[in-house]
Parts: C-alpha cells; structure tokens; sequence
C-alpha cells in the first residue's frame, strides 16, 4: 500500500535590498560588508537606549565582554563550524569589533528568529539590552583588553559543539555532486558498531560540505534492509524517499543551515539497537561546480532509558499555489486538540519565499496563546525551538498556523527575475509550510488519542494534497492513485477501483495501480482477479519484492502452497530483511514438512 511516511514531507541574513546572498552557502563576508554601506547611509545608535552607561573607561574585554562572547558567539565562531572566523580570543573579537557592534546592533547576529514576546525558549541566542549596550560602548572606547584574567577559553574539542561524542560515525564513502541540475536526495547506510542497544541523549551533525546541504533526516533502520538497496545502487548511497528506516517516534532528528546539535529533553532519550544501521538522508543543492561529501555523526549516549512518549504533530499545506508576483500569500492551518497537552518543542520550516511565520492556539476559555512568532523568516538560520518553559494546551485548544510569502521583487530572496508561479514541493525552488510540534500527552495513558488525531489530521492534508492535484492535472496518475488509497481505507472500494483502472490506462508502464486494485480485490475475496492484477504488477516490474509477497498471500490463501512458497522465495531474494515474509515462509515450510511426515513420505 502507499507509504507516506513523516520523511516525505521536508514527513529550516538580512532583509535589506540589494544584497542577494547564493543559496548554497552563507554570505558572511556579503551581510557585513552590505552593512558597512547602510550603517554610513542610516547611522546607528552605538548605545541603547535602555542601556545604562558604565562609567566610562571601566569595561575591558577580560571582564565584560568575552563572557557575552564565549556564551552567545564562540558556540558557532570556532574551528570547524560554518562561519569563516573565530571568536575565542581577545585579538579575535578585537579584530572584529565594529563588525560586531554593527550586526550585533541590529539583531542580525547572534541568528535568532523568534521575536520576543511570543513564548520563552531555552537556549536563547539573542542578546538583551544589556549586553548590546555594554558591547557597543566596550567598542566606543576603543575595545581595551582589561587587566583582569579573562575567564576559561572555550574548548570544542575536534570541533565538537557538545564535546568529543561518545561514538562518531562518517558515510563509509565520498559522495560526488555534478555541478548542474535538480537538486539531489540521497540516502547513505552508516553502520553503528556499538553490538549492543543503547540509548541515545544527544545527536551532532557534521556535514563535511555544509554549503552544499540542504537539510538532512536521521534515520535508523532496525533490520538493516537499507543496505540491500544500497547494494542495488551502482553510486554511493541510494536514491528515494520512502526508505526501510524510520526516524525514532517523536524525536527531531533532523538538521537545518543554523540548527544546533539534537538534545533529546529528559526522558526522551531514543533506543539505537545493536544490530541496526543509521540511514542519514541528505538533500543536496548543487554549487555550480563539482563538489564532494563525507558526512559524520556524533552520538552521545546515557544509561538512562526513555520513560516518555513524545508524539510528532503537524501542521501543513501541501497545496499552496503562489502567484508570480504577490508579496503578501497567506497559508493557514489548524488542529484541535483532543487531550491535555504538554508541547516541548515547535520546528517551523519553509524555503525562501517565506517571510512571517506565526504559530497560536486559542484556548477554549478564547484566550490566545502564543507558540512562536518569527517577523522576518530566514533559511539559513532556522531550527527546532524547545519551551524553556511548562507550555500545557488543555483540550480542545486549537492550534493555529498562519505563514505569510512574498513572491514578488520585494523579495531579496527570490530566484526571479523572471518571477514565476511557486507551488508545494521538495525542491529548493519550490515552496513549504509546515509547523511541527514536539508534545507529551499530560495523562500518559491518553499517548494513543493524541498520536491517533494528529496521525489523522496529516492524512488528511495528504488526502487533500491528492484532491488538488488533480484539479490542477486531472490526468496526473500519482495523484490519482494516491486518492484511490484514502478512498478504499474509507471503504469506498468501487471508487477507488475506477480510479485505479483509469490511472492503469493512462500509466500503461506502471505498475502502481495494479497493486493497489490487488490489495483491494484480495480484501474483497476476489482472488483470482486480485491473483492477476499482482502478476500483471510483476510483469511491468518483476523486481518488486512487496508484490511477490502479495501474491504469495493470495496462493496461500487459494491453497496453492507450492506457489505462495515460491512467490515468497523470490520475495526474500530482493528483501532478505522482509521479517514478516520470514515468519510467514518458515510456517508454511513447516506446515509442509508436517503433511509429508503425515503421509510417511
């Protein structure tokens, strides 16, 4: 049957003119030197105005300033990190003052996108009032050192933001990028050799090539079946979106241009098995030019054990359509919740057209409550945002989204001219919306209601993503057989099998839709009709190990042992992790040995 997984979905410098940075990589040296020219234009305020002056000549570096450096600056600005210089000692930072007023000023750095006053997160990286102000008038008096001992410089060891890892696993090979075309999604089978289950607190990402990467998944497969695939493939690592791993239930295991390291709150840790493989999925951008990459992963483990279970919702559009041109699209989305509910953390994610993302939910007392409000969006510094803290929406709060576009020249982001018409889509010049929260049903024992309506409310985005699509292109046969799936799971089988002989017709080379027909004929009963529509499948793809097996269930239940255990032979042959299939072969082989043993044969 049709597997939408949470994979398939992504299933993360400045707002002034003129200054249009490549997509591929961040323009560090392009934001400041941009700056320069509008400081001189517009001037800038080197104090705040809130700020209280120190008597003049009594702030160094030593004493006042790295403190703000090393906690809000040097966690990105050192070795092995995406920005191109460091901030760890005095004659670095002194080096870089006035930039730093400058950006810091105008709360372009540290990257933080959430405004405030619209929820409190941990590990906030903007700077108050204070600290702006006593950097701005530590650089007015010509940035002295001090004489005081500057406190510990920070250490990241092999540039590590979380420290050495417990383990560090690296794709066994180099993957090479061509210079053109579409971007590229790739998966890359990672062996874990840990021999032994273990729980994981902290997950680090290392691109290698990070100008290149768009965003990556974190996956685990327990059966390791993705090294078969991997093994069919003549390049590195595999191609596809609906893979044999999984992402652990209700972890964010994913990286962004901006994302800090994955820290699983407490109780949350996830269950790395020893004899499963890490699946990382990369989505690349191409450079223009040939490029390589070799990413790692480093894992950081605890003794302790999970205790809760966190539940992934989404809310999302896969139908937005915006016009060339129009600088002020609106998406919305909605999602009532059906328990109390503790939400942990929010990940909003969109492309490059985005520009206001709001997230709110209205209690049933009517009262708004504000989940996150990002004022001007920005690709390369998005991430997932955890509550700093208790954030308990009662049921039947509804949460809201409300994500605001510009497609129009306006927009400094925005691959045009010419402009053209963005629909939903993976591509980086395609468009996005989603908001997914991290929650905690308050009652344990209510876990299966909340996943159950959140599981619900995303299959029905997809049910209308199908809908739509077929409007826009009714002889679109993906769409079609998409439709065809939620319309049998309702029940509607005479519908759904229209629509899957209509989809035969005009995808006369696929053999989608006569699967589809087969499942729904063989829940029918109908098993010689259901019989032939999966050998018709077999003929336009005889590689297709789920169809072997689906017809190996209906031998099996025709009473046809002989075929049913060829069917799941050959089944295992092309999936030998198909653990279902095992157990179902090994009875039947069973049950076989039994009849001779009965006959005395």
């Amino acid at each position: 049957m049709l597997d939408r997984t949470e994979n398939s979905t992504f299933t993360h410098e400045s707002d002034l003119r003129g200054f249009r940075p490549t997509r591929s990589e961040p323009s560090w040296t392009g934001i400041l030197g941009l700056l320069f020219v509008v400081i001189a234009m517009v001037g800038i305020s080197t104090v705040m105005a809130d700020y209280q002056p120190r008597p003049p000549g009594t702030l160094s570096f030593n004493h006042d300033i790295a403190p703000i450096i090393f906690a809000k600056c040097a966690q990105c600005h050192h070795t092995g990190q995406s920005p191109p210089f460091n901030l760890i000692t005095y004659r670095d930072v002194a080096h870089r003052a006035q930039q730093i007023l400058e950006v810091t000023q105008r709360n372009l750095m540290p990257p933080w996108l959430p405004a405030e006053g619209y929820g409190r997160f941990a590990n906030e990286r903007r700077l108050s009032v204070e600290e702006k102000g006593l950097i701005a008038q530590w650089v007015k008096e010509g940035a002295p050192e001090g004489n005081s001992k500057a406190p510990p410089t920070p250490q990241f060891p092999e540039g590590w933001f979380l420290g050495r890892p417990d383990l560090v696993v690296t794709m066994p090979q180099d993957y090479f990028l061509g210079a053109e075309g579409i971007d590229v999604y790739r998966n890359f089978v990672i062996p874990v050799p840990t021999g032994t289950n273990r729980f994981v607190r902290a997950l680090e990402f290392s691109p290698g090539n990070p100008r290149i990467v768009h965003h990556a998944f974190f996956m685990v497969d327990e059966k390791r079946a993705s090294r078969f695939r991997d093994a069919q493939d003549v390049e590195t690592g595999f191609a596809g979106m609906n893979i044999p791993a999984q992402i652990p239930a209700g972890q964010f295991l994913s990286w962004q241009p901006g994302r800090l390291p994955v820290v699983s709150p407490e109780g949350l840790s996830w269950v790395l098995p020893g004899t499963a493989d890490l699946v990382l999925q990369l989505h690349m951008n191409r450079s223009g030019k040939p490029e390589k990459i070799r990413s790692s992963i480093g894992l950081y483990f605890t003794n302790v054990p999970p205790t809760k279970v966190a539940i992934k919702a989404t809310l999302t559009s896969f139908t937005l359509d915006i016009p060339a041109g129009d600088s002020n699209y609106v998406v919305t989305d909605q999602l009532t919740i059906p328990v109390d509910t503790q939400i942990l953390s929010i990940l909003p994610h969109a492309h490059y057209l985005a520009k206001e993302m709001q997230s709110y939910a209205i209690l049933p007392d009517g009262t708004k409550k504000w989940l996150i409000m990002i004022k001007r969006w920005d690709f390369k510094w998005q991430g997932t945002y955890e509550y700093a803290e208790r954030m308990i929406l009662p049921k039947g709060s509804i949460v809201h989204l409300h994500f605001t576009y510009d497609n129009s020249t306006n927009n400094i982001y925005n691959s045009g001219p010419p402009l053209r018409r963005v629909i939903y889509g993976s591509q980086s010049s395609d468009e996005m919306c989603e908001v997914r929260l991290q929650t905690l049903a308050v009652n344990p024992e209510e876990t299966s209601q909340l996943e159950e309506a959140f599981n619900n409310h995303l299959k029905s985005k997809f049910r209308v993503s199908a809908e739509h699509r077929l409007k826009l292109n009714p002889k679109d046969t993906e769409a079609s057989i998409e439709l065809a799936v939620f319309l049998a799971a309702e029940g509607k089988f005479e519908e759904a099998k229209t629509r899957l002989k209509q989809a035969a017709i005009l995808a006369p080379q696929s053999d989608k839709p006569h699967i589809e027909l087969g499942v729904i004929l063989k829940t029918e009963q109908r098993l010689v009709e259901a019989k032939a529509e999966f050998e018709t499948a077999l003929r336009l793809d005889p590689k297709s190990a789920k169809t072997h097996g689906y017809l190996g269930f209906v031998f099996a239940e025709l009473g046809d042992a002989t075929n049913a255990e060829r069917c799941f032979t050959r089944c295992l042959e092309l999936d030998p992790a198909d653990s279902e299939i095992q157990e179902t072969l090994a009875e039947l082989r069973q049950i076989r040995l039994q009849r001779l043993k009965g006959r005395g044969e």
